[in-house]
C-alpha cells in the first residue's frame, strides 16, 4: 500500500510542471485581469518575434504607393522559408492627419487592412511599425502639441487594430526616433529624458487603444544599442524592447548614397577582419574621410567575437531590467561589398542574436539590403546564401514526401518530468521486488 501511495505521489509531482506550462500557454490568450502576470503573456508570444523580415517600400520608403509591391506569392515564399513574422513599416503620411488625428485616412486604412489579411492568411505574425519622415520626428521631439496629436492618432490606430489577434499582431511606437539628432540645436533639452517622456505617452495611448496587444519600445537615438541602454523601461510589462544592429556602419553601409558622402567611397572592406586585405585596400580609397574610416574599421578588427560581445551588451541590459528584447533590423547594403563578406556578417549577427535569445528581423525582403534578387524574368528569387546565413532553408517544391508539419520538440521541463517519472518508477519497482 505504501508503494502505491508513493507511486501516486510521484505521478502527481511529475505532472505539475506540465500543468503549470499548460496554464501558462492558456493565459497567453486571455485578457489581463486581476493579479495575472503580463510578463507570462509576453513570453508566450515571443516566439512569434523570432525569425522575421522587413517588408520595405510597401507602406513606407516610397514616393508612389503600389499595393501589389508585395504579392501573395511573396508572402508564401516568406512563410516557406521558415520566417515567423514580418515587420511592416508604415509612413504616417498614409493615415495621419495632424488637424484631425482621431480620424484615420479610410482609403489607406482599407489597404492596410487588406495587407494584414494577406499576411495573417499565411500564418505570419506582423509588427506594425510607425515609420514617418524626418519632419514628423523633429516635431515629435520639439512640440508638445504635436506629441498629443500623435498620441491620439496611435490610440485610434491601436483601437482599430485591437480586433486583430494579439498573439500575432504587435505595435511598435516609432522607427528610429533620433531625438539626439533632432534636439541637437536645443541643448537645454536632454534627448534621453525627452524620449522617455514622449514614448511613455505614446505607449499609454497605444495601451488604451489595444489593452491586450504586446507593444514594442526602443531607445532615444537611431534604435542603437547605446540608446537602448540609456532607456528606462516602462511599468507596463507587456512591452518588448527593440534595437537595430548595423555595426560597424562603415562596413554595413558601404556605397550608401543616402548617408554622408564619404560612404560612397567605401568598398570591399573585408569581414571578418583580414590584415592583408586591409593593407591592400586602404590605399585605393580616394576620399580622405572614407580612407580614415576604413583604417579605423581595420584597426577595430571586427569578427564574430566582436559582434557577439556588442550584442551581449544589449542582452545584459535586458537581463538587468528583466525584459525581453528583439533586433528587428539588421543587414548589409550589397552594392559595394563582397558577397562572401556580406554573408559572413549576416550569419555571425544572426548566431549572436540567437545565442542571447533575441528575436530578429532582417532588413529587408526586397531592396538594396534584400533577401531576394530578381531573375531575368523579373521574379524575386531568395538568395540561397543569405537564407542559409539566416539558418533557414529553401523548401523543395517537388518534394512529395510527408506533408505533415514538423513536430515540435518537447519543452525541456516536459522531458525532465518524463525522465524523473521513469527513474522513480524504476526505483518503486526495485523496492517492491526487494520487499
Amino acid at each position: 500500500m505504501k508503494i502505491i501511495k508513493l507511486f501516486s505521489i510521484t505521478i502527481i509531482c511529475c505532472m505539475m510542471p506540465g500543468i503549470a506550462y499548460a496554464n501558462e500557454a492558456i493565459s497567453g490568450s486571455e485578457s489581463l485581469q486581476g493579479d495575472q502576470s503580463i510578463s507570462n503573456i509576453v513570453d508566450t508570444r515571443f516566439d512569434e518575434l523570432t525569425r522575421g523580415i522587413n517588408l520595405t517600400g510597401w507602406f513606407s520608403q516610397t514616393s508612389s504607393f503600389n499595393f501589389d509591391r508585395i504579392t501573395d506569392s511573396d508572402l508564401e515564399t516568406i512563410k516557406s522559408l521558415g520566417f515567423e513574422h514580418v515587420r511592416l513599416p508604415i509612413d504616417s503620411a498614409f493615415l495621419f492627419n495632424e488637424n484631425n488625428p482621431g480620424v484615420l485616412n479610410t482609403k489607406y486604412l482599407s489597404y492596410l487592412d487588406s495587407a494584414l489579411d494577406k499576411i495573417l492568411a499565411q500564418d505570419l505574425s506582423v509588427i506594425i511599425d510607425l515609420s514617418p519622415e524626418d519632419k514628423f520626428k523633429q516635431l515629435l521631439a520639439n512640440d508638445d502639441v504635436f506629441v498629443n496629436s500623435v498620441s491620439q492618432f496611435w490610440k485610434t490606430l491601436a483601437g482599430h487594430l485591437s480586433t486583430r489577434n494579439p498573439e500575432q499582431v504587435f505595435l511598435e511606437t516609432l522607427n528610429e526616433p533620433a531625438f539626439g539628432y533632432f534636439l541637437s540645436n536645443n541643448p537645454s533639452i536632454n534627448p534621453v529624458e525627452r524620449w522617455n517622456e514622449v514614448q511613455g505617452k505614446l505607449l499609454a495611448a497605444m495601451r488604451e487603444g489595444a489593452p491586450n496587444h504586446t507593444l514594442i519600445a526602443k531607445g532615444f537615438d537611431w534604435d542603437g544599442i547605446d540608446g537602448l541602454k540609456a532607456l528606462t523601461p516602462v511599468e507596463d510589462p507587456n512591452v518588448v524592447y527593440n534595437f537595430h544592429f548595423y555595426e560597424p556602419m562603415v562596413f554595413t553601409h558601404q556605397g550608401a548614397d543616402w548617408m554622408d558622402e564619404a560612404f560612397l567611397y567605401l568598398h570591399d572592406l573585408p569581414y571578418p577582419y583580414n590584415q592583408e586585405d586591409c593593407a591592400a585596400l586602404i590605399p585605393t580609397i580616394i576620399d580622405v574621410t572614407a580612407r580614415k574610416w576604413a583604417q579605423s574599421y581595420c584597426d577595430a578588427k571586427w569578427d564574430a567575437a566582436k559582434i557577439e560581445a556588442r550584442i551581449g551588451e544589449a542582452a545584459a541590459w535586458a537581463q538587468k531590467n528583466n525584459v525581453r528584447i528583439t533586433a528587428n533590423e539588421f543587414g548589409v547594403y550589397r552594392s559595394s561589398v563582397a558577397e562572401d563578406d556580406r554573408i559572413a556578417w549576416i550569419h555571425d549577427t544572426r548566431v549572436a542574436l540567437e545565442k542571447y535569445d533575441i528575436g530578429w528581423a532582417m532588413w529587408e525582403y526586397a531592396g538594396g539590403f534584400g533577401l531576394t534578387e530578381k531573375n531575368e524574368e523579373g521574379v524575386r528569387i531568395p538568395n540561397e546564401n543569405v537564407v542559409a546565413a539566416l539558418g533557414l532553408y529553401v523548401e523543395d517544391v517537388d518534394d512529395d514526401e510527408d506533408d505533415d508539419p514538423p513536430r515540435r520538440i518537447p519543452e525541456p521541463r516536459a522531458i525532465a518530468g518524463f525522465v524523473l517519472l521513469t527513474l522513480l518508477f524504476m526505483r518503486v519497482k526495485r523496492v517492491a521486488h526487494s520487499g
